[in-house]
């Protein structure tokens, strides 16, 4: 009997190992199909990495060549367009030196004998030297033009040292000033188009985009702070900003920015 039960137990105990052998190797091939399937998802993402990776790199190739090529044109265009004025003014040179030596017509002396031209450019010259009221009139508005990089605010605070009478001179630098940014203004709106062909489509949108949302304080920090302001006029007028609306801003702006100097002076000066 209890050889019986001894050899039950035995086979019971046989059987249970069978078994959790079983669970044990259903567990083995599980966790080894689980690991494998990992490793399959893992490489697949890293090839799937790998392939963006190589397609930025390629998008990223494609656009500094783009670029490249862009900057190329570009440079190319100004060149030409540098060699065509330097070849312009040669030409003139050429043409005048010929005219002056085959036929005796000397420009200069032409310019000089013109009725109304070198006369008022000769009285505008006269007045800027004798320093008078005039002549600081059309010193700021000529200088207040784009292409002359003056320091419009330094100049005026020069004169005040030199002794001119404050309040005139305000005034007179205020008329001259507003009148030469309205000359940038209408130089950009009317004559920008000869520099538009130099200028991307896509920067010439940018800045009218900007400066259609920004335009009143942008506008009002050129002007209160000494800044650049006649270029910034000038890409103002290029861009078709309201006049009235620029000018509304600008004004005001260029009187506290003046005056802020004319206070300086009488504080410290």
């Amino acid at each position: 009997m209890a050889f019986k039960r001894t050899k039950k137990a035995i086979k019971k105990t046989t059987d249970g190992i069978k078994k959790t052998s079983r669970n044990i190797k259903k567990t083995t091939d599980d966790i080894s199909d689980n690991i494998t399937d990992n490793i399959d998802e893992t490489k697949f993402k890293i090839k799937m990495k790998a392939n963006e990776f190589a397609d930025n790199i390629d998008k990223t190739k494609k656009k500094i060549t783009k670029k490249a090529d862009e900057l190329a044109k570009d440079i190319r265009k100004k060149l030409i367009a540098l060699a065509f004025i330097a070849f312009s003014g040669f030409f003139i040179w050429l043409l005048f030196t010929f005219l002056y030596f085959v036929y005796g017509f000397n420009v200069i002396a032409w310019i000089k004998n013109l009725p109304y031209i070198y006369p008022i450019f000769q009285h505008i010259f006269d007045q800027i030297a004798a320093q008078s009221q005039q002549g600081l009139y059309y010193m700021f508005s000529f200088s207040s033009i784009f292409v002359f990089p003056v320091p419009l605010e330094f100049v005026f605070f020069g004169f005040l040292k030199q002794g001119f009478a404050p309040k005139s001179l305000y005034l007179i630098t205020i008329a001259g000033v507003f009148t030469g940014q309205n000359l940038n203004f209408f130089f950009g709106r009317f004559l920008g188009f000869l520099i538009k062909p130099y200028i991307k489509k896509r920067t010439r949108r940018a800045l009218r985009r900007r400066l259609h949302k920004y335009g009143v304080f942008a506008i009002a920090f050129m002007h209160l702070l000494p800044l650049p302001y006649p270029l910034f006029n000038f890409v103002v007028g290029l861009t078709k900003y309201n006049y009235f609306k620029w000018i509304i801003v600008m004004l005001p702006s260029l009187l506290i920015n003046y005056l802020i100097f004319y206070w300086i002076y009488l504080k410290w000066f």
